[in-house]
Protein backbone atom coordinates (compact mmCIF):
# COMPACT_ATOMS: atom_id res chain seq x y z
CA UNK A 1 0.00 0.00 0.00
CA UNK A 2 1.18 3.50 -0.76
CA UNK A 3 1.97 5.84 2.11
CA UNK A 4 -0.55 8.61 2.82
CA UNK A 5 0.08 11.86 0.91
CA UNK A 6 1.23 13.66 4.08
CA UNK A 7 3.83 10.94 4.75
CA UNK A 8 5.13 11.10 1.18
CA UNK A 9 5.95 14.78 1.68
CA UNK A 10 7.74 14.10 4.96
CA UNK A 11 11.21 12.66 5.28
CA UNK A 12 12.63 9.86 7.36
CA UNK A 13 15.19 10.92 9.97
CA UNK A 14 18.29 9.08 11.10
CA UNK A 15 19.59 10.43 14.38
CA UNK A 16 23.25 9.65 14.72
CA UNK A 17 25.06 9.03 18.00
CA UNK A 18 26.75 12.43 17.68
CA UNK A 19 23.17 13.87 17.62
CA UNK A 20 23.43 15.02 14.01
CA UNK A 21 20.43 14.23 11.83
CA UNK A 22 20.32 12.87 8.28
CA UNK A 23 17.00 13.32 6.50
CA UNK A 24 15.75 11.66 3.35
CA UNK A 25 14.22 8.38 2.32
CA UNK A 26 15.52 5.26 4.11
CA UNK A 27 16.31 2.74 1.38
CA UNK A 28 17.77 0.03 3.64
CA UNK A 29 17.94 -0.59 7.40
CA UNK A 30 20.29 -3.55 7.86
CA UNK A 31 22.71 -4.79 10.47
CA UNK A 32 25.55 -3.19 8.51
CA UNK A 33 23.96 0.26 8.41
CA UNK A 34 21.14 2.52 7.32
CA UNK A 35 21.04 3.85 3.77
CA UNK A 36 19.34 7.23 3.38
CA UNK A 37 18.95 8.13 -0.28
CA UNK A 38 22.50 7.39 -1.56
CA UNK A 39 24.33 7.69 1.79
CA UNK A 40 24.98 4.71 4.06
CA UNK A 41 25.50 5.39 7.75
CA UNK A 42 27.32 2.55 9.57
CA UNK A 43 25.11 0.84 12.16
CA UNK A 44 27.39 1.75 15.07
CA UNK A 45 26.82 5.46 14.29
CA UNK A 46 23.00 5.17 14.29
CA UNK A 47 21.19 6.10 17.48
CA UNK A 48 17.65 5.92 16.10
CA UNK A 49 15.64 5.94 12.90
CA UNK A 50 12.36 7.84 12.79
CA UNK A 51 10.22 6.75 9.89
CA UNK A 52 7.85 9.27 8.30
CA UNK A 53 5.17 6.61 7.84
CA UNK A 54 5.06 5.59 11.51
CA UNK A 55 1.60 5.71 13.07
CA UNK A 56 1.21 8.56 15.60
CA UNK A 57 0.82 6.00 18.40
CA UNK A 58 4.24 4.54 17.51
CA UNK A 59 5.81 8.00 17.67
CA UNK A 60 4.11 8.55 21.06
CA UNK A 61 5.48 5.21 22.26
CA UNK A 62 9.03 6.25 21.38
CA UNK A 63 8.54 9.50 23.30
CA UNK A 64 7.28 7.48 26.29
CA UNK A 65 10.38 5.25 26.07
CA UNK A 66 12.59 8.36 26.13
CA UNK A 67 10.79 9.41 29.34
CA UNK A 68 10.98 5.94 30.93
CA UNK A 69 7.18 5.55 30.86
CA UNK A 70 7.24 1.85 30.01
CA UNK A 71 3.53 1.02 30.40
CA UNK A 72 2.56 4.03 28.26
CA UNK A 73 5.06 2.90 25.65
CA UNK A 74 3.66 -0.65 25.65
CA UNK A 75 0.16 0.74 25.17
CA UNK A 76 1.30 2.97 22.30
CA UNK A 77 3.19 0.16 20.60
CA UNK A 78 0.21 -2.18 20.81
CA UNK A 79 -2.05 0.56 19.44
CA UNK A 80 0.35 1.08 16.52
CA UNK A 81 0.42 -2.67 15.87
CA UNK A 82 -3.37 -2.71 15.81
CA UNK A 83 -3.45 0.21 13.33
CA UNK A 84 -0.88 -1.39 11.02
CA UNK A 85 -1.98 -5.02 11.18
CA UNK A 86 -5.69 -5.00 11.95
CA UNK A 87 -6.78 -1.53 10.92
CA UNK A 88 -9.19 1.02 12.24
CA UNK A 89 -12.52 2.36 10.99
CA UNK A 90 -12.08 5.28 8.59
CA UNK A 91 -14.68 7.91 9.59
CA UNK A 92 -15.07 9.06 5.97
CA UNK A 93 -15.73 5.66 4.41
CA UNK A 94 -16.86 3.69 7.48
CA UNK A 95 -14.49 0.92 6.33
CA UNK A 96 -11.67 -0.72 8.20
CA UNK A 97 -8.30 0.37 6.80
CA UNK A 98 -4.77 -0.44 7.92
CA UNK A 99 -2.09 2.18 8.45
CA UNK A 100 0.32 1.91 5.50
CA UNK A 101 3.86 1.27 6.70
CA UNK A 102 6.93 0.04 4.92
CA UNK A 103 8.45 -3.27 6.09
CA UNK A 104 10.46 -1.63 8.89
CA UNK A 105 7.52 -1.77 11.28
CA UNK A 106 7.58 -5.40 12.45
CA UNK A 107 11.18 -5.54 13.61
CA UNK A 108 10.91 -2.18 15.36
CA UNK A 109 7.65 -3.15 17.03
CA UNK A 110 9.06 -6.41 18.42
CA UNK A 111 12.32 -4.79 19.50
CA UNK A 112 10.80 -1.84 21.33
CA UNK A 113 8.03 -3.93 22.88
CA UNK A 114 10.65 -6.38 24.15
CA UNK A 115 12.74 -3.49 25.45
CA UNK A 116 9.80 -2.10 27.43
CA UNK A 117 8.85 -5.51 28.80
CA UNK A 118 12.45 -6.07 29.85
CA UNK A 119 12.38 -2.74 31.73
CA UNK A 120 9.15 -3.82 33.43
CA UNK A 121 10.72 -7.12 34.55
CA UNK A 122 8.55 -9.24 32.23
CA UNK A 123 11.49 -11.27 31.08
CA UNK A 124 9.60 -14.15 29.43
CA UNK A 125 7.49 -11.74 27.36
CA UNK A 126 10.58 -9.73 26.47
CA UNK A 127 12.39 -12.89 25.33
CA UNK A 128 9.47 -13.77 23.05
CA UNK A 129 9.63 -10.30 21.45
CA UNK A 130 13.42 -10.30 21.08
CA UNK A 131 13.31 -13.75 19.48
CA UNK A 132 10.69 -12.49 17.01
CA UNK A 133 12.87 -9.45 16.26
CA UNK A 134 15.89 -11.67 15.57
CA UNK A 135 13.79 -13.74 13.17
CA UNK A 136 12.89 -10.65 11.08
CA UNK A 137 14.91 -10.23 7.93
CA UNK A 138 14.23 -6.84 6.28
CA UNK A 139 12.98 -8.50 3.10
CA UNK A 140 16.10 -10.58 2.56
CA UNK A 141 16.50 -14.00 4.21
CA UNK A 142 20.26 -13.46 4.54
CA UNK A 143 20.12 -9.92 5.95
CA UNK A 144 19.18 -9.55 9.63
CA UNK A 145 17.90 -6.24 10.90
CA UNK A 146 20.04 -3.54 12.45
CA UNK A 147 18.36 -4.35 15.75
CA UNK A 148 19.45 -8.02 15.68
CA UNK A 149 22.58 -7.68 17.83
CA UNK A 150 20.82 -5.50 20.42
CA UNK A 151 17.93 -8.00 20.58
CA UNK A 152 20.52 -10.77 21.08
CA UNK A 153 22.21 -8.93 23.96
CA UNK A 154 18.91 -8.02 25.61
CA UNK A 155 17.84 -11.66 25.36
CA UNK A 156 21.00 -12.55 27.25
CA UNK A 157 20.21 -9.84 29.82
CA UNK A 158 16.74 -11.30 30.36
CA UNK A 159 18.14 -14.80 30.77
CA UNK A 160 20.79 -13.46 33.16
CA UNK A 161 18.10 -11.72 35.24
CA UNK A 162 16.15 -14.98 35.36
CA UNK A 163 19.32 -16.89 36.31
CA UNK A 164 18.76 -19.26 33.37
CA UNK A 165 22.32 -20.37 32.65
CA UNK A 166 21.26 -23.26 30.40
CA UNK A 167 19.29 -21.02 28.03
CA UNK A 168 22.11 -18.44 28.06
CA UNK A 169 24.52 -21.19 27.02
CA UNK A 170 22.19 -22.25 24.18
CA UNK A 171 21.82 -18.69 22.96
CA UNK A 172 25.57 -18.09 23.05
CA UNK A 173 26.07 -21.32 21.07
CA UNK A 174 23.79 -19.91 18.36
CA UNK A 175 26.37 -17.20 17.57
CA UNK A 176 28.02 -19.56 15.09
CA UNK A 177 24.83 -19.47 13.00
CA UNK A 178 24.81 -15.64 12.93
CA UNK A 179 26.14 -13.74 9.90
CA UNK A 180 29.94 -13.68 9.82
CA UNK A 181 30.10 -9.89 10.20
CA UNK A 182 28.17 -10.05 13.48
CA UNK A 183 29.94 -12.92 15.24
CA UNK A 184 32.87 -11.10 16.87
CA UNK A 185 30.61 -8.38 18.28
CA UNK A 186 28.09 -10.94 19.51
CA UNK A 187 30.83 -12.91 21.27
CA UNK A 188 31.92 -9.74 23.12
CA UNK A 189 28.33 -9.03 24.16
CA UNK A 190 27.90 -12.62 25.32
CA UNK A 191 31.11 -12.50 27.38
CA UNK A 192 29.92 -9.28 29.05
CA UNK A 193 26.56 -10.81 30.02
CA UNK A 194 28.14 -14.07 31.21
CA UNK A 195 30.66 -12.14 33.32
CA UNK A 196 27.84 -10.18 34.98
CA UNK A 197 26.10 -13.46 35.85
CA UNK A 198 29.10 -14.64 37.90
Amino acid sequence: AASPAWAQARKDKVIKRDRSVVEGSVRADKFSGVTVDATTIPADQVLRVEYSDAPPSFQSALAAIDEGKWEDAVSGLKSAYHAVKEGEIDARTNRKVTWPCRPWFDQYYFFYLGYCERQLGRFDDALTRFNACREMKDGNPKEPSRLWADAFEMSLECLREKGDVDEMTKLVASIDAAPQDLRAGLKKRAQKQQAELL
